[in-house]
């Protein structure tokens, strides 16, 4: 049996700052690909990891184009499980959301700890949404699926980053045939013997730290306990995205800690005693006089 994997979807209508294109359009084409690709595929079940939506009150137009997609593929069904995107305020609270509307209509199939068995006998599907704990696996006689949204990552993201679960561990301390991990915008798998763990990323490149980013899906044979991934057609990032806008914006975030760094140590120092717009004036005449973040934050001074 095939089984489609995505990421993360974050389907919205809503266009990111740096994006220079039709973004929904993009969006709802996208969405569209990866079930043509299981079609094509003859997969049966897709599985995306949670954050179906970009917001849990996505608008009533978003939904149903969505639901007008997924009309077009009757013979799929659509496994998922809660992201903090779907959730109100990033707690287990469905009710009245974008997400819960698909899952009462019939057009999402939540997992939980219970085993969803597929039509292929032989396969089970656990999920855990987000803060969700992994379930325990029912059959060791059976192909068992862990569908989670949690942080997990091959190398960091960051060098501080905290409150993650290295995809070599998860595969380690489980005994799942395939892990489907969402939350971690960056496409990447693991393998350990014949198990795998598929993390997509995200469907769309939403910022410019996902330059480099290759959107995809993945087709999982549960008799061949195989893994293929597969491309998502892209534009060259230059024709979406507004790089130098958003390496301006990059830069100056920069300046911005900088400055508040600096700003922390003048206001905490024993030695100098300075109100804090005393100080910040202070920091200001050490910027050049077109500084655009001098600018910013005097105009911020101004409409107090």
């Amino acid at each position: 049996m095939n089984i489609l994997v995505g990421g993360d979807q974050h389907l919205t209508n809503h266009k990111p700052k740096n994006r220079i294109d039709d973004f929904e359009w993009t969006v709802m084409r996208k969405f569209r690909e990866e079930l043509q690709i299981a079609n094509d595929n003859n997969c049966g079940y897709v599985i995306f990891p949670g954050d179906l939506f970009e917001s849990h009150k996505e608008n009533h137009g978003v939904v149903q184009q969505v639901m007008d997609i997924l009309n077009e593929f009757p013979k799929i069904t659509i496994l998922v499980v809660a992201g903090q995107h779907d959730q109100k305020y990033h707690n287990d609270d469905l009710s009245g959301t974008a997400f819960q509307t698909l899952v009462t209509s019939g057009y999402f199939h939540l997992l939980g700890a219970d085993p969803y068995e597929t039509s292929c006998t032989g396969c089970h599907i656990y999920g855990a949404s987000w803060k969700q704990d992994i379930p325990e696996i029912a059959s060791a006689h059976t192909t068992n699926i862990l569908v989670t949204h949690r942080m997990v990552i091959d190398e960091k993201l960051w060098e501080a980053q905290e409150d993650f679960t290295r995809a070599n561990h998860l595969l380690l301390k489980t005994k799942f045939d395939l892990i489907v991990s969402g939350d971690n915008h960056q496409r990447f798998t693991a393998t350990k013997g014949d198990r795998h763990l598929v993390n997509m990323g995200s469907m769309m490149r939403s910022t410019i730290a996902q330059i480099n980013h290759e959107p995809a899906v993945t087709i999982y044979d549960s008799k061949l306990k195989t893994i293929d991934v597969i491309p998502l057609m892209i534009d060259p990032i230059e024709k979406v995205m507004s790089i130098e806008r958003a390496e301006r914006e990059k830069d100056q975030k920069k300046q911005t800690t900088a400055f508040a760094e600096s700003i922390k140590g003048e206001i905490g120092s024993a030695k100098i005693i300075l109100s804090y717009a005393e100080a910040v004036e202070k920091e200001l005449e050490k910027l050049d006089e077109d500084d655009e973040v001098a600018d910013i934050i005097e105009d911020c001074f101004a409409e107090e």
